[in-house]
């Protein structure tokens, strides 16, 4: 067991460093959650905030994400209903409460190097905002949406990106080892 682990761990480390997402920290402030969101949704609650409901691209991304059977597998994985995902506008009351908060969430990235966890405040390089209030979930659904092979290319489509180099969802939603 502890040899598996080991090659997950090494394999993951090896996907974030091909990826073109990565998992970082975001500080909310009253400003950010009074703008306008649009994102994913689990049962009306916020779960992933995308970007500006006036975007068609964030609005594209939310329903492909939504609807990507690797990302309904992670969601069955984590404990949550994925039959009650939806992708909509995300409005100030129902993130009113994230204010302060430093939340997980998921940057644009160079493929090439690991780099995890930073913080930012720079907007325009945030792809998602983790806002479920079940903490325990923030960074393994981070992480899982930073090296999974079929939903970085929804979150942050680069070119030269080596597919072959993140992880595939097994059955149960988790990466499994190619």
């Amino acid at each position: 067991m502890t040899e598996l682990n080991e090659a997950l761990k090494k394999q993951t480390l090896d996907a974030l460093a091909a990826s073109s997402v990565t998992v970082g920290r975001f500080a909310m402030t009253s400003e950010f959650i009074a703008k306008p969101h649009y994102g994913i949704t689990i049962s009306g609650h916020p779960l992933l905030l995308m970007g500006p409901p006036t975007d068609t691209q964030t609005r594209r991304q939310a329903t492909a994400l939504k609807d990507a059977k690797a990302f309904r597998q992670m969601i069955r994985y984590l404990g949550m209903d994925s039959q009650k995902l939806d992708a909509q506008r995300i409005t100030s009351d129902q993130i009113q409460f994230l204010e302060g908060d430093t939340l997980s969430c998921l940057l644009c990235s160079e493929p090439g190097s690991v780099e995890l966890g930073e913080m930012t405040d720079r907007v325009q390089d945030i792809l998602g905002i983790i806002t479920t209030t079940e903490r325990t979930v923030h960074f393994p659904l981070g992480l899982i949406l930073a090296t999974e092979r079929t939903l970085v290319p929804i979150l942050n489509p680069t070119r030269g990106l080596d597919i072959d180099r993140l992880l595939v969802a097994g059955p149960d939603g988790m990466p499994t080892i190619q």
